[in-house]
This record gives C-alpha cells, structure tokens and sequence, in this order.
C-alpha cells in the first residue's frame, strides 16, 4: 500500500454502516480512523438504512464510479397502510388508507412482480439528487417540490415474504441508481393503500458483499491492533464485477504512457479468453497484467463496437 503523510493508502474499504449515520459521516469517521485525507464512498445509503457501504481511499477514489456498475441487493421491510413525504420512516405521514379487504402475501407478490424488469424511475422529492446544484431534499424542505425527469433502471428480482402484515419483509436486486423506497412507495400506490419503507440494508454491491465488511467498532480495534490493512482490497479486485481481459507488459506500459492500444491487439488478448463473448458483451472491461502479486489493474476500457485496423480502444480509466 502507497504511504504519504498520516497514512495513506490505494484501496478500497468495506463498512457495515449503522443506522442514523449518514454515509458522508461513515467517510468522516473512516478517514479519522484510518488517518487519511483522501476517502470517498461508492453508493449513497440513507441515513436510517444499514449494510454494505464501498468506501474508496486514496487514488481508489478515481474508481468509484465503475464500482457502481455493479448489481445491487437489498433486504428490507416496508409497512403497508400509510405513506410519507419521504416515502420512509424518517418523513412525515401524509395519507393513512385502510388495507384492501382480504388482502394477502400473495397480492402483494403479483403487485411486486409489475416493479420488474426495465423501470422509469425518478429520484423522490427527499433525496441527495441535485437540481441546479442543489440537493433535492434541501428544496423539499422549504415546500419546493422538484420532479426530476426519470431514468432507466433494472429490478432483476422484487421477492416478498409476509413478516407480519401490514409490515412485509422483501429482496431486491437492481441496477445502480435504484430508490429502494420510491419502489415501496410505487408498490403500495399500486395495492391502493399506501407504504413507506422502515427498514433497509444492503447487502452486496457487484461482487462486494456484507459478509467482507468491517463495522467502524471493528475498524478502530482493528487499528489499534494493527491488522487493518487485512481489510483493504486491491483495485481489480473491487472492480471484480467487470469482466477482465490479459494484457502483455508491453500493451500495458503503452497504455500507461497515453499511447493507447490499438483493436488488434485487444482481439489477439481475447482469443485466448474462454470469455470472450461475455466481455464482448460487457459494456466495460478491465485491462490487466499478471504479476507476482496477482492481477494488476492497468485500465478501465470500452470493447470496441468495430474492430477495424487502426481503431484504438476506447479507454474510460488508465490505472497509473
């Protein structure tokens, strides 16, 4: 690991954030901790939410970003029956709606079914989302309600369990940029009788999972035992979500010099790739060289849409 002043450290860290934290504080705290200048998360978590939260340090700051490629899973419990301004428990309630007669688990699994697949969504008015520069919850506060227009996303799976009605409990795995409220909120719009979310935890993002995270109690014992560094992952491996193609030495210190790599030589590294229409079908891959450390990340790049002579691959990071 790069050392500078006060330790600093290339790498990325996984924290299991506790409730009533904001992840802007998490990072705080993490850089107290660790002594570092220079942190920065992948992925926003409410406040109220717990679980899984991808702390970049360093020059890993630079990645952040195709960290957020990844796939994200969540576990959680919405209540059904009322909603609020901030479509969780943190708001204030604005309709109460008595339960449709009769309803059921399995009523509120067909109704969950329809939030699959390729989704519209916008960012809720109580969000960190920024219109002219300011956060949207900032403007919500002074009654200044925003309709961001909405964007793409991607619900792979919307599994719910009765855990108690009018509370149910539920797993979602989604693309990035997902409000896992505005779902609850959309959800009981559509069962006609209202529902926040009370509880959230993610518990994976891409590869990254809860089970590698390290509590900020846990951080600072670590610290003063001085084993930490044990909990610090490599660039490539926090990129392991994204497909990875071999490079030559030669290819890679051309890369790093600016010069580029031309088509042919992507293709002449992934003919020996048992991957290669996967990564041809990635919308990024990961440029790597092996060494006796492993795999080492030399960029972040685009495959090419037409591989004719010439054609350089489009590269969106080199690693330096």
């Amino acid at each position: 690991m790069k050392q500078e002043t006060g330790q600093m450290h290339d790498g990325v860290l996984l924290i299991d954030k506790p409730a009533g934290l904001s992840s802007f504080k998490t990072v705080r705290a993490v850089s107290r901790i660790l002594g570092v200048k220079k942190a920065g998360h992948a992925g926003t978590l409410d406040p109220m939410a717990t679980g899984l939260l991808v702390i970049c340090l360093g020059r890993a700051t630079r990645i952040s970003r195709f960290i957020m490629y990844g796939l994200k899973q969540y576990q959680g419990v919405m209540r059904l029956g009322a909603a609020t301004d901030t479509y969780d428990a943190e708001g204030r309630i604005t309709e109460q709606r008595p339960l449709p007669d009769g309803l059921c688990i399995e009523d509120v699994e067909t109704a969950a079914k329809e939030f699959t697949g390729s989704l519209l969504q916008s960012p809720p008015p109580f969000s960190a989302a920024k219109y002219r520069g300011v956060p949207l919850y900032k403007l919500a506060r002074k009654g200044q309600v925003v309709h961001k227009e909405p964007k793409e996303i991607e619900v792979r799976e919307f599994a719910v369990h009765d855990a108690g009605i009018p509370d149910i409990g539920f797993s979602i795995i989604c693309s990035s940029g997902t409000y896992i409220r505005s779902l609850c909120h959309d959800l009981g719009q559509r069962l006609g009788c209202g529902a926040y979310l009370t509880e959230l935890r993610r518990t994976r993002c891409g590869d990254l999972t809860l089970e590698r995270a390290i509590t900020l109690d846990g951080l600072r014992d670590a610290v003063r035992k001085g084993g930490y560094e044990t909990f610090i992952l490599g660039v490539s491996e926090a990129l392991s979500h994204i497909p990875a193609v071999g490079i030559d030495p030669e290819d890679a210190r051309r890369l790093r010099l600016g010069q580029g790599m031309d088509c042919s030589r992507f293709l002449q590294a992934l003919r020996s790739d048992r991957m290669a229409q996967s990564v041809l079908c990635s919308p990024l891959v990961r440029l790597v060289t092996m060494g006796d450390a492993g795999e080492e990340l030399v960029a972040v790049a685009r495959p090419p849409e037409q591989a004719r002579a010439g054609n350089r691959i489009r590269t969106e990071k080199v690693w330096v």
